[in-house]
């Protein structure tokens, strides 16, 4: 086996100037996606309405949120390889989000004060966007790129962003105001995604990427303005004051806000194609002659497929087949909460009334078993499979299984009938490392552990219409798996397994101030996963918000799977 080994490494340092993935080359990578905000850039409406029904802008617009929705991301990247194989890159890349981009435009009437201090009804329609422009600089690894098939990325990049806001006001056919607000901040974005690769120059991409886009030069402008018609107006993400008039009828004067701290933070689901700038083709030959150089060329290509064959004839003489090939996996299965998960999401009172459990959020999330699915892409390190290379996706969905939950409660001291919803999810991106020791063999175990990326989402809903959803969510973790496998040819193999996961172990949170509470019908609210006090009506909302002191939470499930495994690539019949 060392006379093996010694032998492959002699014939690729003979042929590795010839590799099929040239040294800087570049790939320029497209895509299209979704993106979704998150923390203070979240915000559940940006308008409001008085008592009487009229329009106005909500003062929490960029005081405490940004007003952002779910929109859309275009992206560019040019990636050159620092290698021969196309495993380590350097990226350059550009990206467009616009967000608020499904958001419809909000109507209603506003007020207009005059100078004798009069109020008159006007009609009014309010618009609002936010977007980004960045520019970032990064480092990416593609462990199986050399494969030509299938393979895992991930990066990090460096970004610089021109941040961007608008609110326009239209109140007749002459009379449309607007605010603009832009600012210049500095951030980071990991992103990670699955390559496919159609011929020699063009593949198919999809990944998850997410932003923190101000992490550098936060800023408000003390005494600074935010007006009807200023076009430069600061996104005040920083605390402070500011000074503005656009939360009060037309005409009123001006006063002063306090801004919070804000996280300007998104994730984003996208797919793409790669391009090869260029094209691997080879030129039809026009000359019968060759010059030295070019037989130097042909015999270095020779060298190349003699040193692919001897590997294969090598693989072949141990009886291991097609072991250097990447694998797929796909998993169903059902989930299981851990302690913290699980719980009653409703109570009932001595006198019959339902009513949301003190407990919820407070000491757990009242969860019941769910659903999962994953893939895995499997890379063999080494020739036996005693160490594999790991990545995979996951989507958790818990309460599949519990129905609505039906019951009466006291509202405005009037007894009504109550309908009670809840749901749990997280999506996960996970690298790691897994060994199956006993390869060949109709039934073979596997085990495998992995650090995790999760994104956790929560909601629950009363009476099918109030909706509240808790999307403070980015946790990182681990998971730990195990189980058997059952061949059933070469390429094909049952799966049977399980797995524990810890998802939330880095970035628990908990929101400590009076505008994070957590009520019926609001957006963006904190998971509250760690130690500490907030503010709350859920329980009893009669009672007006009472402070609660939650506990830190552990956010754990079981996963028991079935599955199949499909090896990626030719295997001996």
């Amino acid at each position: 086996m060392k006379k093996i080994i010694l032998s492959c490494f002699i014939l690729m340092l003979v042929c590795i100037n010839n590799a099929h993935s040239q040294f800087d080359k570049p790939v320029l990578t497209v895509t299209i996606g979704l993106s979704n905000p998150n923390d203070e850039l979240r915000g559940d409406s940006y308008v409001s309405y008085d008592t009487l029904g009229n329009i106005f802008i909500d003062s929490s617009l960029f005081a405490t949120h940004l007003g952002g929705q779910l929109g859309f991301q275009m992206a560019g990247a040019v990636k050159i390889n620092f290698d021969k194989y196309s495993i380590t890159r350097g990226v350059l890349s550009m990206s467009y989000n616009n967000f608020n981009t499904f958001q419809s435009r909000q109507y209603g009437t506003t007020l207009v004060k005059f100078i004798n201090n009069t109020y008159q009804q006007r009609p009014v329609e309010y618009n609002y966007d936010f977007n980004n422009f960045a520019v970032g600089l990064g480092l990416e690894v593609a462990p199986t790129s050399f494969t030509n098939i299938v393979s895992p990325f991930f990066n990090a990049n460096f970004n610089f962003n021109f941040l961007s806001a608008q609110l326009t006001r239209v109140t007749g056919i002459n009379d449309s105001n607007n605010v603009e607000l832009s600012s210049f901040r500095m951030g980071v974005n990991f992103n990670a995604g699955i390559e496919v690769k159609v011929n020699s120059n063009i593949g198919i991409v999809a990944g998850l990427k997410y932003d923190m886009a101000n992490l550098i030069y936060k800023e408000t402008e003390r005494d600074g303005f935010i007006e009807w018609g200023s076009k430069s107006a600061n996104i005040n993400d920083a605390e402070g004051r500011y000074i503005t008039n656009i939360y009060y009828p037309i005409g009123e004067a001006y006063n002063y806000y306090q801004s919070k701290e804000k996280k300007i933070n998104w994730g984003t689901a996208y797919i793409g194609v790669n391009v090869n700038l260029f094209s691997d083709t080879p030129k039809k030959k026009t000359q019968p002659k060759t010059s030295g150089l070019k037989n130097i060329i042909i015999i270095s290509d020779l060298n190349f497929k003699i040193f692919i064959l001897l590997a294969i004839l090598f693989t072949n003489a141990d009886g291991i087949f097609s072991q250097k090939i990447p694998s797929l996996e796909i998993n169903f299965g059902v989930s299981m909460p851990g302690s913290d998960m699980s719980g009653d999401f409703i109570t009932v009172s001595d006198s019959g009334y339902y009513n949301i459990s003190e407990d919820f959020v407070k000491n757990n999330y009242g969860n019941s078993t769910g659903i999962s699915i994953a893939g895995n892409i499997v890379f063999p390190l080494d020739q036996k499979r005693l160490l594999n290379f790991i990545f995979s996706g996951e989507y958790t969905f818990m309460n599949a299984f519990k129905q609505s939950i039906l019951g009466i409660t006291r509202q405005n001291n009037v007894v009504v009938p109550a309908t009670y919803d809840n749901s749990f999810s997280g999506t996960t991106v996970g690298l790691g490392f897994g060994t199956n020791p006993s390869l060949g063999k109709d039934f073979s175990v596997y085990a495998n552990s992995q650090m995790t990326l999760n994104f956790l989402s929560m909601s629950f809903t009363k009476n099918d219409i109030f909706r509240t959803y808790f999307s403070d969510s980015f946790r990182m973790g681990v998971k730990a798996g195990g189980g058997m496998t059952y061949k059933l040819n070469e390429e094909y193999s049952l799966i049977l397994g399980g797995s524990y996961h810890l998802s939330n172990l880095l970035f628990k949170n908990v929101s400590t101030g009076y505008s994070d509470r957590l009520e019926s019908d609001v957006d963006n609210l904190s998971i509250n996963d760690d130690e500490g006090f907030f503010y709350t009506n859920l329980s009893d909302p009669s009672k007006g918000f009472q402070e609660v002191e939650g506990k830190k939470k552990n956010i754990d499930f079981w996963n028991i799977n079935i599955g199949i495994s499909i090896l990626l690539g030719k295997s001996k019949k």
